[in-house]
């Protein structure tokens, strides 16, 4: 099984810490409703985000995708492929090879996070393709 994270690193053990200071110096149980009453009202609160939500992906990888729109700079160069889906992309004396069917890229950021990296996005525009349509289900909605 392949994992898919975006986050390298992160700050949630902090925050939880953070969260929990008040609760600390009391007997087990306190704490332990202290952290259910937390976590409790915060599915709630971000459940309810997500139900305004329009969008088919979750909200901050569309965040994502949209940042990485702005790919004018990277120049994909199709390799001759029967499919339309090798191309290598390059800016400068950078280059990646991408593979829209398999959903890689040498750069290997998509593979990581299953979020389309530039490199494939600029090569999506090229074979009019929307990006969002390469997010693993992971990040779809269909959990609401």
């Amino acid at each position: 099984v392949n994992t898919k994270c975006d986050l390298q690193v992160n700050n949630m053990c902090e925050a939880f810490n953070n969260v929990i200071m008040e609760y600390r110096d009391k007997p087990i149980i306190t704490l332990l409703e202290g952290i259910r009453f937390y976590i409790s009202s915060r599915i709630v609160k971000l459940r309810t985000i997500l139900m305004r939500y329009e969008g088919s992906i979750c909200p901050k990888v569309q965040q994502i995708i949209e940042k990485k729109k702005a790919c004018e700079t990277w120049r994909p160069h199709w390799c001759g492929d029967a499919d339309l889906s090798l191309f290598e992309v390059s800016k400068g004396m950078e280059k990646f090879v991408v593979n829209l069917k398999q959903q890689t890229c040498s750069c290997r950021k998509q593979e990581l996070t299953g979020i389309p990296c530039t490199h494939s996005i600029a090569c999506m525009w090229i074979n009019c393709v929307e990006p969002k349509l390469s997010v693993i289900s992971y990040y779809m909605r269909c959990f609401l």
